[in-house]
């Protein structure tokens, strides 16, 4: 309702590990403006309605929330209109602070994934557009999952959660991307720990 960023509403460590997830797996990744440096612009919906069908938008936007718990006895005119110039104004991007350091760290990192994406997974796109796919959840907070392109496996392996939790051993196969350091016969995976392996 007020467009607010994921990195304001989870820690460094969780949003590191789904923004892995979402660069590194086949699906195409899609990103909000600015997500990739962290922008603190908020992302908000807006629109340039005129006559009854401003006055729907803008009722139906603010009805949208009612139903959610958090919104509860909430004051409803206060999710910003959408039809508003305020509105819009506030959604653009600040480029003065992507040359802040943390935001060029949070850039940095997005690069090195879709490096390892153009290098590692497009490839394998190229060869089989619909791979076969397999998971298993463990404990609720361990997913694993295998991409099959032909001769070629992807597996994801990570550990959702801010707990170490007991796990096998990685994947075999060559590692693309690790968050954090593990050794292979390590009997736990660390908090919010993603890695991705290519088979041969």
């Amino acid at each position: 309702a007020f467009g607010d960023r994921l990195h304001t509403l989870t820690s460094a460590e969780a949003l590191r590990a789904a923004i892995t997830i979402l660069l590194l797996s086949p699906s195409p990744p899609l990103l909000f403006m600015g997500e990739e440096w962290a922008s603190d612009s908020p992302f908000l919906f807006f629109c340039d309605f005129k006559g009854d069908l401003r006055n729907a938008v803008t009722e139906g936007r603010r009805a949208e929330f009612a139903s959610f718990s958090r919104f509860s006895g909430f004051d409803a005119s206060a999710i910003p209109d959408p039809n508003d110039i305020d509105t819009f104004l506030r959604s653009k991007l600040d480029w003065i602070s992507q040359a802040e350091p943390q935001r060029q760290q949070w850039l940095a990192f997005h690069r090195e994934l879709l490096n390892i994406r153009r290098e590692s997974i497009i490839p394998l796109l190229l060869t089989n557009r619909y791979p076969s796919t397999d998971f298993e959840v463990f404990d609720e907070r361990v997913l694993k999952v295998i991409w099959r392109f032909n001769s070629q496996c992807l597996t994801l392996l990570s550990n959702l959660s801010n707990s170490s939790v007991p796990h096998e051993t990685l994947p075999s196969g060559r590692q693309l991307f690790s968050s954090k350091q593990h050794q292979r016969d390590a009997v736990e995976l660390p908090p919010w720990f993603v890695t991705f392996f290519l088979e041969l």
